[in-house]
């Protein structure tokens, strides 16, 4: 089919076909369509099948006409067989046929990726015109890849659709079918007929109605296994054949050495070594006529070759030679990303098409069980590669007889370091220098991907980590001879520095933790990759950045840390990117919510700073810049005790994560240098704890983790006596990270030594507020009153009166203490917003407007916009159910004006986009007025954009088509 990518998974040939497939897919778009593309396939009892493809394309325009003129099909050599039916071009209803003798069939030079046997069919069409057609009918036979068992994975996607689009599998056994991200795009039928099993895949009207925009990829797999273990069964046969045979010489040899060795792990490793020594990687499937089976050892050794099939079956052989109950473990690459819950579904679903490669597993005397990849470029003891890593197998044993699951982590976590000086030349060119260190987890995904693409593919992933956005990067890379897992590089790039002659001038550092954004897929587990480390550690020579503390960032989470520091030294900037992966997937169920939303920003906010200030003209600053530069106080390097202060009892959003990771530095820097500078202590912890504030009482947990280390640090440095309010203060942060136990002993030990204090009454306060007593919350804070004499504690006073009633939706009372916050703070922009928002949940959408507008004036910040979206969403509702038709004189205008006022302040808020497409719709019907068709559009597609899935659309969807297709009315 030529709208889709239809694989016959072999081992691993199905990763390359993809590739192959979509190369050609990828070409449709605006240049020719499809006009029928289908494919029946015809399945044997043995497993076998022929498939027969149908295509029919028009071209659109001159680049379509170019690319239909010649088809290309691939198919596996080892196990399919290409049969030409017909083919012809038609051009205002004559056909020109394409004569079989015109067709070449030929290898693909793969060799380069380990496969020998991937053959391209070449089909010239003759007399091809622009809205001319080309007909093309051909058919794959295919042996089954296991004897008897019919599989395939079938790709499939509405990125372009045909008008006639169909699969259709004629079965003379049953089928297990396994429907991956379905849901309601595509449907398969299911029937029988003359005792045959007839299958049939469609996408649905919804896949059509939002074709090409709606990209939904979903994979369909088919097999006629009837369990773990008939597969299990069937490949142990074949495997163990081959490890049974007799021994080589050269094998045997092997074994005497390997005695010699005193532990499990130097025998593995050994044998692995020397059989990489013996044996080159190759995928050559014709040895075994393309199915899952292993060479004869001899022939493997004769030829030199193998793959992960010959590689495994020798190394079980020398294992059971040696005592080792060692068998084959049959299993896949390049899956895990699915995540856990998708790998846990499909476990139950016996289908060989999972499987696309073999490793080893081995236990020796001890009973300890050994995970080994001979296959591995560096080949250690329990290290397999990241994409394997808590995959499913079967265990070829001749007794298993259901799927295992690999480990989720190595033994060893992966560690990965580069470390580079760069130098700016005075034509703001630069070059650089570097070495690349890593561990036998972490140097296996490099060694893999230089085998299959040589040092030069290599070199294009060094340059990507490096720089992923240059274009102009002329990289040199170098094994380091002292290190077989590292590398040494030199670079030179023109585009890595920004300069404005004169004015500034910034070098590009790149933040790896900016790869982690790509790896955000909706509807997927997120694979974060194999735990481990990575460093990078970049040298700025003969430079300094004009304030470090812009071009930091820190992040906490239970998915993943990351650290970028900037430090000015003697003659250079030092700039070291730390980040560690502490889980493998993040579910989808997780990928949500506001802890994962802190995560994202944050990692956006870090991938900004890649930029190295090195000059910079205060002419180019806004003038909200400069407000916050009074705000923000010096730069790191020269702040004392008074500009932390200052900074510490500041408020604002436009710079909250820059002012706690500052302080953070700054505070964390005295303590490094006095242990027991309690005031220090207290502000460190309290500066990384509100890094991780997300709202109200609420908390990334592992930010306040780290914080309450330090406050720790303060309670044991105050044996005897302890500080009120900072006690008071440490109480909070307690509560909110959940430990009352903690809480309780320090708030009964502020009771002893200060009963009569207004911060131990603020910790009672939180005691009774945290367990939802709120009347005995309120009594605390009565009792604090006469206690508030200083304008900070009169300040503390109204916000906690504020926050109780907030609670409790008192919301009137809640009026009067923030009025007054907010006009003790006429600057700070959250103070009137705060104001705002209880207007806005009394419903006064226009007093609630008015007050965000002043939060404006003093900072742009997105939640106050979003909130004025809200309330003219709000205000055209209230127009809408009191005039449901919108026919009064002025409804339809006040509530048009509404709308696009609302989304003037937030234009990803989905109802108003979807509300506005609606109008539109309502008022083209009602005045015959087309011209509001395309005005409509514009919502409808930055609707769809936003929330694709949502019910409305679909609907709205094809009103939008049919107007769009009919003749205008005005």
């Amino acid at each position: 089919m030529a709208s889709r990518n239809i694989i016959m998974a072999r081992l691993i040939l199905a990763a390359l076909l993809i590739v192959y497939a979509n190369q050609v897919l990828a070409q449709q778009s605006n240049n020719f369509v499809a006009l029928l593309s289908t494919a029946e396939t015809y399945i044997k009892k043995d497993g076998s099948s022929i498939q027969t493809i149908e295509l029919v394309h028009r071209a659109l325009n001159e680049t379509g006409r170019s690319q239909l003129s010649i088809q290309k099909i691939y198919f596996n050599k080892a196990d399919s067989e290409f049969k030409f039916i017909e083919a012809y071009s038609v051009n205002q209803g004559k056909a020109t046929k394409v004569w079989p003798q015109n067709i070449r069939i030929e290898k693909v030079n793969s060799q380069a990726l380990a496969f020998t046997d991937l053959m391209e069919v070449s089909i010239p069409f003759d007399q091809v015109t622009v809205n001319g057609e080309v007909h093309l009918k051909y058919a794959l036979i295919q042996s089954p890849m296991i004897d008897n068992i019919y599989a395939s994975i079938i790709g499939i996607s509405n990125t372009s659709l045909a008008k006639t689009e169909y699969m259709k599998y004629i079965s003379e056994i049953p089928l297990t079918s396994y429907k991956d991200n379905f849901k309601d795009y595509y449907a398969l039928n299911l029937s029988e007929k003359d005792s045959k099993y007839i299958y049939e895949l469609k996408p649905t009207p919804k896949a059509y109605n939002l074709e090409g925009v709606q990209i939904e990829n979903a994979i369909l797999y088919l097999s006629s296994a009837k369990s773990w273990k008939q597969i299990a069964d069937i490949e142990t046969t074949s495997f163990k054949n081959a490890w049974k045979a007799e021994l080589p010489k050269k094998l045997k040899l092997l074994i005497s050495q390997a005695a010699n060795k005193t532990t499990p792990q130097q025998t593995l490793e050994f044998l692995a070594e020397q059989l990489n020594k013996l044996v080159a990687y190759s995928g050559d499937w014709s040895t075994k006529d393309g199915k899952m089976k292993p060479a004869e050892m001899y022939k493997t050794l004769l030829r030199g070759k193998g793959d992960c099939k010959d590689y495994s079956t020798i190394m079980v052989a020398l294992l059971q030679q040696l005592g080792y109950d060692a068998y084959p473990f049959l299993t896949f690459r390049s899956r895990s990303y699915l995540g856990e819950a998708k790998l846990l579904e499909m476990s139950k679903i016996p289908n060989p098409s999972f499987f696309n490669h073999v490793i080893v597993q081995a236990k020796d005397k001890t009973g300890k069980t050994w995970w080994i990849d001979p296959t591995n470029p560096y080949v250690q003891a329990d290290i397999i590669s990241s994409d394997i890593l808590g995959n499913f197998g079967v265990l070829l044993d001749g007794k298993s007889g259901d799927v295992q699951f690999l480990p989720k982590a190595n033994s060893e976590p992966s560690l990965f370091t580069m470390e580079q000086s760069i130098k700016i030349e005075a034509d703001n060119s630069i070059t650089g220098t570097g070495v690349a260190t890593m561990n036998a987890s972490a140097y296996n995904v490099f060694g893999m991907i230089e085998r299959s693409y040589g040092l030069e593919g290599l070199k294009k992933i060094f340059a990507i980590i490096i720089h992923p956005l240059s274009k102009t990067v002329k990289l040199d890379l170098q094994r380091n001879l002292e290190d077989k897992t590292g590398f040494k590089y030199s670079f030179h790039a023109t585009d890595f520095v920004k300069a404005q002659q004169g004015k500034s001038k910034a070098i590009t550092v790149f933040n790896d933790i900016g790869i982690m954004l790509q790896k955000i897929v909706p509807d997927h587990d997120i694979d974060l990759g194999e735990l481990g480390t990575t460093k990078m550690i970049t040298h700025l020579k003969n430079q300094k950045e004009i304030d470090v503390s812009r071009a930091e960032c820190l992040i906490r989470s239970k998915w993943i840390d990351a650290d970028r520091t900037v430090e000015n030294k003697a003659d250079e900037v030092v700039i070291s990117d730390i980040i560690k992966t502490k889980i493998r997937f993040i579910p989808k169920e997780d990928a949500h919510g506001d802890f994962f939303d802190v995560m994202r920003s944050e990692i956006i906010e870090c991938a900004k700073n890649s930029d190295i200030l090195l000059q910079f003209d205060d002419s180019l600053k806004t003038a909200d810049d400069k407000k916050n530069d009074v705000l923000k106080g010096p730069v790191l390097e020269a702040m004392n005790d008074n500009d932390a202060e200052t900074l510490f009892n500041q408020h604002g959003p436009s710079f909250y994560s820059y002012k706690n990771l500052k302080l953070f530095r700054f505070y964390a820097k005295k303590v490094s240098l006095d242990a027991n500078d309690n005031t220090a202590l207290f502000r460190a912890g309290a500066s990384i704890a509100n890094l991780g504030y997300i709202k109200g009482e609420v908390y990334v947990p592992e930010y306040l983790e780290e914080g309450i280390k330090y406050f720790d640090r303060v309670i044991a440095n105050s044996a005897e006596n302890i500080d009120p309010k900072t006690a008071g203060l440490i109480v909070k942060y307690l509560l909110f990270a959940n430990k009352e136990a903690a809480a309780m002993t320090l708030f009964t030990r502020l009771n002893q030594l200060a009963p009569q204090n207004i911060y131990t009454y603020w910790a009672g306060f939180r005691f009774a507020k945290k367990r939802q007593k709120l009347v005995d919350a309120e009594k605390w804070l009565l009792a604090a009153e006469p206690l508030a004499v200083t304008e900070d504690d009169k300040e503390g006073q109204h916000v906690h009166f504020y926050n109780l009633y907030l609670d409790q939706a008192r919301y009137k009372e809640a009026v009067v203490h923030q009025e007054y916050l907010a006009n003790k703070k006429q600057t700070d922009p959250w103070a009137w917003h705060n104001l705002a928002i209880l207007y806005y949940y009394m419903k006064d959408y226009d007093k609630n407007i008015e007050l965000e507008k002043k939060a404006l004036a003093f900072s742009e910040f997105g939640m106050a916009k979003k909130v004025i979206c809200d309330s003219y969403v709000e205000k055209a509702n209230l127009i809408r159910k009191k005039d449901g038709l919108l026919k009064a004189p002025n409804a339809a205008t006040q509530y048009e004006e509404f709308l696009l006022e609302s989304v003037k302040y937030n234009t990803t808020n989905f109802q108003s986009q979807l509300l506005l497409a609606e109008f539109y719709m309502l008022q083209s019907q009602r005045n015959n007025d087309k011209t509001l068709i395309s005005k409509g559009r514009t919502y409808l597609n930055q609707a769809i954009e936003l929330d694709s899935k949502h019910p409305g659309l679909q609907t709205l969807t094809t009103m939008y088509k049919t107007a769009e297709r009919s003749p205008s009315n005005n």
